[in-house]
């Protein structure tokens, strides 16, 4: 892996002190990115600099279009952009065929509301509440319907109209979770109670948990679906524990990088690439399914722990807060 020789790319204008979260948007590759705006707006209006409650959001679309140089390719539509305080703004994009929207979803504004905008004149369609610190979503496609954990303990589900149709209670808040594509089944890593819980969308009900062995802050997952293999990392230790999904039996823990917040499975390669806000890219190598060696640490920068891996582009994409007179950006990895 290495970073490409493009120059990174900067936050549209300079806006953006911190890039909260990165999505692909359509099939087409484009990345959308969704960020906090100056570090100077902030200290007016009284937030700490060094946390991720941002008093107004910003999000924009990055088209990577082929032939065209990546850095030259922002569109600065600037579509979800308010005066009121996001807290966090996970940002999740799906298309719905029928009626021709594209929803962002889970952007957590003040009213604890999810919204869906229009893929085309960025027009409000409609707000559904939700509780507070709703902060990660899934897209099944072959139910059409969106996953959203939120709250102090909560799993929902709206349908292709923004219909709520599941309310699934857990017993600590959601982090990343992973949806089976041929299964009904949903991973769900709650850190605040040291296990994954194991969700039915068929039934929506919580089948079991599973415990990953010792590490704990399990955040990020990934899921290797043909190998029956459940990829978590924790930060407490700094571990990557991979689990059989036929009976949550820890199959193997390595260490790597710390403070991670996203991990990826390369199913091309049988890859792991995690980020985390130690500064550094940890590439895992899956010898089979139930062995895993670190091949190579790249060094990006301390807090640098979001990305996005493209199967599409086969790129990996992570994303450099502000840092001093550096700009917020994204960096570009080509994978080998």
């Amino acid at each position: 892996m290495k970073l490409l020789p493009l120059k990174p790319l900067k936050a549209p204008k300079g806006k953006l002190s911190f890039i909260e979260s990165l999505q692909p948007f359509f099939k087409g590759g484009d990345i959308v990115f969704c960020g906090e705006v100056s570090e100077l707006k902030r200290q007016l209006l009284g937030y700490p600099t060094d946390r991720m409650d941002a008093p107004n959001a910003l999000a924009y679309f990055l088209k990577l279009r082929p032939g065209v140089p990546m850095y030259d390719n922002f569109n600065h539509t600037n579509v979800l952009d308010d005066d009121r305080c996001f807290r966090h703004v996970p940002l999740w994009l799906v298309v719905n065929a029928e009626r021709g929207y594209f929803t962002a979803l889970a952007l957590q504004f003040v009213d604890g509301s999810l919204r869906i905008f229009d893929g085309s004149s960025f027009q409000l369609l409609k707000s559904i509440a939700f509780e507070d610190d709703a902060d990660t979503l899934r897209y099944d496609s072959g139910d059409n319907q969106v996953w959203v954990g939120y709250g102090s303990g909560a799993l929902g589900a709206i349908d292709k109209d923004g219909g709520k149709i599941a309310d699934i209670k857990l017993d600590a808040h959601p982090e990343s979770f992973q949806l089976e594509r041929n299964g009904s089944r949903i991973f769900v890593n709650l850190p605040r109670s040291k296990k994954i819980a194991v969700i039915d969308r068929k039934t929506k009900s919580v089948m079991t948990s599973w415990v990953t062995g010792g590490p704990q802050a399990n955040f990020p997952m990934a899921l290797d679906e043909a190998n029956h293999r459940l990829i978590v990392v924790c930060r407490t230790p700094a571990r990557m524990v991979v689990l059989d999904t036929a009976n949550g039996r820890v199959i193997a823990s390595i260490p790597t990088v710390g403070d991670c917040d996203d991990v990826f499975y390369d199913d091309a390669r049988k890859r792991i690439y995690a980020t985390g806000g130690e500064g550094a890219i940890s590439v895992v190598q899956q010898q089979d399914a139930d062995h895993y060696k670190e091949i190579a640490k790249i060094a990006t920068v301390n807090g640098a722990r979001t990305g996005f891996f493209s199967r599409e582009l086969d790129r990996l994409f992570v994303a450099v807060r502000k840092q001093g007179s550096q700009s917020a950006e994204i960096r570009i990895y080509e994978l080998k």
